[in-house]
Formats: C-alpha cells, structure tokens, sequence
C-alpha cells in the first residue's frame, strides 16, 4: 500500500494530475523525492503549481525539493567503491564514470568525486 502512495504521488509531481490536495501536501515527503531523483542523476522537476497548490492550505514546502535533489546530486556525483568494484571486474572502460557523470556533475554545480570508485574499480580489476 506505501509503495503505491509513494507511486500515485510520483504520478501527481510528474504532472498528470493539475493540483494537490491538503492530505498530499501535508504527506508527500517533498525531500526524499528530491534525494530519490537526484540520487538518479535526473533534473530537478518543476514544482511551481504543487507548491501554490500547498500554500493554499498553508502548507509551504517551498525548496524542501531542491534541498534533497542537492543531497541526492552529491550521491549521484559521489561514486561508490562498490560501484568500482563491478565495473573492474566487468572490464569496463577506467574512465566509464567520468563519462557518463562528469558533464552532468558539472552543470549541476557538483564536480565529480571518483577517487573511492577508482579505488573499488582498482581492485575489481585485480579480482578478475
């Protein structure tokens, strides 16, 4: 049941449903979709109308949102030694992250911290 609230309000933020009402406002859990998606290397999502929709009932959520995508960005800019570790021990290119995260990481105002990666994908390769 939580995983289809969870979902329904992802449908709602995504823009298939024009306004909130007070029970969504009062709980959607406005940072940790903004972690979620920012964690996913997405971009941050328009929220200007579910925010007015929220302030009609006093609810002010205004940049709860951006402050979890801000965190979740630093996840997403901040590879994991795991993450290392699978790429080595699949034989993938040692400059695989910078690839696909290092531009994006950039404009998002987050540069790309890979040296724990490089040191998981070190011994990912030495595992092969």
């Amino acid at each position: 049941m939580k995983k289809l609230l969870l979902l329904s309000f992802a449908f709602l933020l995504a823009g298939c449903v024009n306004h909130l009402t007070q029970q969504e406002c009062q709980t959607m859990n406005w940072y940790n979709e903004g972690v979620i998606d920012g964690a996913a290397g997405k971009n941050p999502r328009d929220l200007s109308q579910s925010e007015q929709d929220c302030l009609k009932f006093k609810i002010n959520n205004a940049g709860v949102y951006t402050r979890g995508w801000e965190a979740g960005i630093k996840q997403y800019c901040t590879p994991t030694r795991d993450e290392g570790v699978i790429d080595g021990r699949n034989g993938a290119p040692k400059n695989k992250i910078k690839a696909i995260r290092g531009d994006f990481c950039t404009a998002a105002g987050s540069p790309l911290k890979f040296n724990t990666y490089l040191g998981g994908y070190t011994h990912g390769m030495q595992s092969r």
